[in-house]
């Protein structure tokens, strides 16, 4: 009997939001020489970010799981839709997984791996995570759930037990492999880590105008993990009328951050609707330093993959968080950015000291992080090393 690969995942072609993307590219290298049986949830999770150009592999059978109508943006709802995403998931993989097949997850939504993972070793089926969020430690720093109550306790052992049933661990960053020995006691062989890709074919490096004041950059999710009040505060402090700052997107500090913006009238910063990945190639050539922020405690919980896709626009990344977070030893390692453990002094004093008159300086870090991303990060090279990793689990 042919053993199957199953991928599981919430979001999947044609959906483009950040996981859909990244697990239908997945699937489209595995699918090259074999077939690829995908479960996932019902298409337009987000419906501005749909892609029915894209031409799936013939080799790719997908099946999808109908939940109804639940407004994800209501959190009565979006509790009542992932619980029956994960129900339903979670069936059809027990129904038609044989021992000897792999199954190849992503961490979201939770419950999912909780489930999938017990399915597994009862079933005798290969289970591969891509961790693309440590839980619950992601809950204990966004504030959701305290360290020293119960529930954050048995949560924490429920999940240790998940990811150490896997055949094999992804991991994002080596702060994240760390991380995950740390909780699980696996080997660091099995515990491989895979960063995230730049697309260099469809994201470059445009001719910038050189006039007027510097801009930054941030542009993804407004979320609680980001630090993004703390920034705004820093930018507040630094009263630089040569830069100018863009938050372009959206999230659950949205509300919080134009309520800031109003209330100190910081007329330098903006903050702009989110865009598609089809406009990536525009917004991210947008200015002149690109932002990348992760809150205290966030350091192996988590790699903004938006970085790297920053590099292949060729601009220099601020990053501010934790200097042994992934992205944090990446900018030092190759010299293409700044990096500030916390949004302080120091951050604001760098703030002041911005001027336009350092754009070549900038435009020589912009070519050296394109260069790393052609080099290192390439999106054929990354999809390579998931194939061969999948395929030897």
């Amino acid at each position: 009997m042919t053993q199957k690969l199953w991928v599981l995942s919430e979001l999947f072609y044609p959906d483009q939001t950040s996981t859909g993307y990244i697990m239908t590219e997945i699937a489209g290298s595995l699918a090259s020489d074999r077939p690829v049986h995908v479960i996932c949830g019902p298409e337009g999770y987000v419906s501005a970010n749909i892609d029915s150009e894209t031409r799936l592999s013939e080799n790719i059978f997908i099946e999808r799981v109908s939940i109804g109508n639940w407004d994800k943006n209501k959190v009565f709802s979006r509790i009542v839709r992932m619980i029956l995403l994960t129900l339903k998931m979670s069936l059809k993989i027990y129904r038609q997984a044989k021992p000897g097949d792999k199954v190849l997850m992503v961490t979201n939504p939770a419950p999912l791996l909780l489930l999938v993972s017990g399915i597994c070793k009862w079933k005798k089926v290969k289970l591969i995570i891509i961790v693309h969020d440590v839980f619950p430690e992601n809950l204990r720093a966004a504030k959701m759930v305290n360290d020293s109550s119960l529930i954050y306790k048995l949560l924490q052992r429920l999940f240790n037990s998940a990811y150490k049933s896997a055949n094999l661990l992804i991991v994002l960053g080596r702060d994240m492999q760390k991380i995950m020995i740390e909780k699980t006691a696996l080997p660091a062989q099995s515990i491989r880590v895979i960063e995230n890709w730049a697309d260099t074919e469809k994201v470059y490096p445009l001719i910038a105008e050189s006039a007027g004041p510097l801009k930054l950059q941030f542009a993804g999710n407004f979320g609680r993990v980001q630090g993004l009040i703390p920034l705004l505060e820093a930018l507040n402090e630094a009263q630089n009328d040569q830069i100018k700052m863009d938050f372009i997107g959206d999230g659950a500090m949205l509300e919080s951050m134009q309520d800031y913006l109003l209330h100190h009238k910081l007329m330098n910063v903006s903050i702009l609707p989110p865009f598609n990945r089809s406009e990536q190639l525009s917004v991210l050539n947008n200015c002149d330093i690109s932002v990348v922020s992760l809150a205290d405690g966030m350091v192996g919980l988590g790699v903004p993959s938006k970085a790297y896709n920053i590099l292949a626009a060729g601009k220099p990344i601020l990053f501010i968080g934790d200097s042994n977070s992934e992205i944090g030893i990446m900018v030092r390692e190759h010299h293409i950015g700044w990096v500030f453990p916390e949004f302080g002094a120091d951050l604001i004093s760098f703030l002041k000291t911005l001027r336009p008159e350092f754009r070549p300086d900038i435009k020589h870090m912009g070519i050296a992080a394109r260069k790393l991303a052609e080099v290192k990060y390439n999106k054929s090279i990354i999809l390579y090393s998931y194939k061969n990793a999948i395929e030897a689990a």
